[in-house]
């Protein structure tokens, strides 16, 4: 069996931390209807901003129907409808902090060294949570 390179086997436990924080400091249910969640969102694409791939503040919580709507739905009016939710849910500050973490333009944000201080940090933010129950 053929070893991944170092880069593809950290971004596998990055991945990994960013969504079990993610549930961990947003909870387990959907941002948009309450239902239980089951699918971890970037609410900034992670194709789009990959700065923000592992920003625990990019994380919702969504469960299966509304993040099917969310890729998939026909009616942008939809989309639009939980993206506004999820910001009047959040509030201000946290729509101020995205837009501005998404206009952050480092070129390093892909590399060992980068991925590895947020799989650090993601350590970090578990451990502070299971601390704080």
């Amino acid at each position: 069996m053929k070893k991944q390179p170092l880069k593809k086997q950290l971004q596998k436990v990055a991945n990994s931390l960013w969504k079990k924080a993610g549930f961990l400091i947003h909870g387990n249910r959907c941002e948009y209807c309450g239902e239980r969640a089951t699918h971890p969102h970037h609410y900034i694409p992670k194709s789009r901003c990959g700065i923000m791939r592992y920003d625990i503040n990019n994380f919702v919580p969504l469960c299966a129907k509304c993040h099917y709507k969310i890729h998939f739905s026909p009616n942008p009016d939809e989309v639009r409808a939980i993206c506004e939710m999820i910001h009047t849910y959040r509030g201000d500050e946290w729509y101020s902090y995205i837009q501005e973490k998404k206009m952050d333009k480092s070129a390093s944000f892909n590399k060992i060294s980068w991925i590895q201080s947020q799989i650090d940090n993601l350590q970090y933010v578990i451990e502070r949570g299971k601390n704080e129950r």
